[in-house]
């Protein structure tokens, strides 16, 4: 038995992490089990494993007199493998402890959606690794991991960029460092070896390669047969290996019908609803069996967007206790309002998103419930002066708020509201819509549904409904929640 796995990752233990790996043997199996009673048979010869006591016969005459070959054989493994998560866990506490302790923790709260935290720790294992010397030869991808995983999170697209930009900075310096000492290896092996070693890569036929090339093809709108490729290969993305590249695929193919449907391909809206639906069913979308908050609120709206003739409210029963939230009853609110919104029930969403309490929800749930009730606002106030009071509060609390906001949320949030002005003030079709086209606008698919009823000239001239009050649940001061409100019965 001294040539067994066992035996020698026992040899590798020092007197302190004998002690440690006790504790945890003890704590993981009761007095009885036949691992604990073999691990307490090797801890008494510790400091002589190659004592002739030390066999598979004497070992198991100890363990179990009555047992099987098989019982010997899965007790050694099990006892093996909770050693080997002891060397891992100890090997975390001494090599490279506070990166190896930040990454992961990052790791976690970025899955976990506490974005807060997660970017605390990569900011924090940031500026530690930059304190580095400049000669450790890891150091950069070190900074990659950190930062990449920075890059690809749901944070500010502006912080993004230039997390994006410092991650292939560091790639780079890494590939080149890497590159140099190989070629430096290189150049002493061939002198004194002979042997040939080469640093140039073999002809490309990396699967991998071929792979983002078309992922290249698709974001570049160059090739729509690339989109048929990465959606038929999407299906075998499905280990936890592929995690990543699968979610960046469904982004990307999800992203590229959007594309297709602002160019008047409609077919692709079945693509879309088809796509989200791979991505829950094969948990691409879910992270540790949750639906992140803002995932499960986007695959909503865009059902409701493109299939507003089916009942989703089935869909949102069926998934909302799996939403990742601390605010429940709020999401489901929400997702309950972008149903009724898409029926074009606007008193009833208006009524739903009015009487919601909104000050202890996040940001991304109170901007979506405010850019819904604008919409709702432009058919429910009749009275010109009263929809633009309503319009003005909201610009207010857009503004006050400018901080909390993305610059593309807030540069949106106010071209809606800047649209409805347009729609009701009688401006030209054409006008509003080359506006639309040219910059970012919240709720453009509904923007856009309201153009096409239009004439190309429109007439100054006020919608259904009369004008209004906006409830202070959606955080406005006394003064801003005098406007008359509208009628909703």
């Amino acid at each position: 038995m001294h040539n067994s796995k066992l035996v020698n990752l026992l040899f590798t233990l020092d007197k302190p992490t004998w002690s440690k790996c006790k504790n945890i043997v003890q704590n993981q199996y009761r007095d009885t089990s036949n691992e604990r009673k073999m691990f307490e048979y090797f801890y008494k010869y510790r400091n002589d494993l190659k004592h002739k006591n030390i066999t598979k016969k004497a070992v198991f005459a100890h363990i179990t007199p009555k047992g099987t070959g098989h019982t010997f054989k899965n007790t050694t493994s099990r006892l093996c493998k909770t050693i080997e998560d002891f060397v891992i866990h100890d090997e975390l506490d001494h090599e490279n402890y506070l990166w190896n302790r930040q990454y992961i923790l990052s790791r976690y709260y970025k899955k976990k959606g506490m974005n807060k935290h997660f970017l605390a720790e990569i900011n924090s294992a940031i500026d530690r690794e930059a304190k580095e010397s400049d000669y450790s030869i890891f150091k950069n991808i070190r900074q990659f991991l950190l930062l990449h995983e920075a890059a690809f999170s749901e944070i500010d697209s502006e912080k993004m960029v230039g997390y994006f930009n410092k991650s292939i900075g560091n790639l780079s310096k890494f590939y080149h460092n890497m590159k140099t000492l190989y070629e430096v290896e290189e150049e002493c092996g061939n002198n004194l070896f002979n042997k040939g070693l080469k640093t140039k890569p073999d002809p490309d036929d990396n699967v991998l390669t071929e792979f983002t090339s078309h992922m290249m093809k698709l974001v570049q709108r160059k090739s729509d047969s690339s989109f048929k490729i990465l959606r038929n290969q999407l299906e075998s993305l499905s280990t936890a290996n592929t995690e990543m590249l699968a979610q960046l695929t469904l982004t990307y193919l999800i992203n590229h019908c959007y594309y297709k449907i602002k160019q008047g391909e409609d077919a692709y809206a079945q693509e879309v609803l088809d796509l989200y639906d791979h991505g829950l069913n094969s948990n691409i979308l879910l992270s540790y069996g949750k639906i992140s908050e803002t995932g499960f609120l986007n695959i909503v709206e865009v059902k409701t967007k493109f299939a507003p003739k089916i009942n989703h409210q089935n869909f949102v029963d069926q998934w909302i206790d799996l939403v990742e939230t601390d605010h429940i009853s709020t999401v489901k609110n929400i997702a309950e309002a972008y149903i009724l919104f898409s029926s074009e029930k606007y008193k009833e969403t208006f009524r739903l998103l009015n009487n919601m309490v909104t000050q202890q929800a996040n940001t991304n749930l109170y901007l979506r419930a405010r850019w819904m009730t604008i919409c709702c606002s432009y058919s429910l106030y009749e009275k010109y002066g009263n929809l633009i009071k309503v319009l003005d509060t909201h610009r207010r609390f857009f503004t006050r708020h400018k901080k909390e906001m993305s610059r593309e949320s807030h540069l949106g949030s106010m071209n809606l509201i800047k649209v409805i002005k347009m729609l009701r003030k009688g401006m030209s079709k054409l006008e509003i819509q080359k506006f639309v086209e040219s910059t970012p606008v919240m709720m453009r698919y509904w923007i856009n549904k309201e153009i096409k009823k239009c004439p190309v000239h429109l007439g100054t001239g006020t919608a259904n409904g009369v004008g209004g009050k906006l409830d202070s649940s959606y955080v406005l001061s006394a003064n801003e929640a005098q406007d008359p409100s509208p009628k909703l019965s």
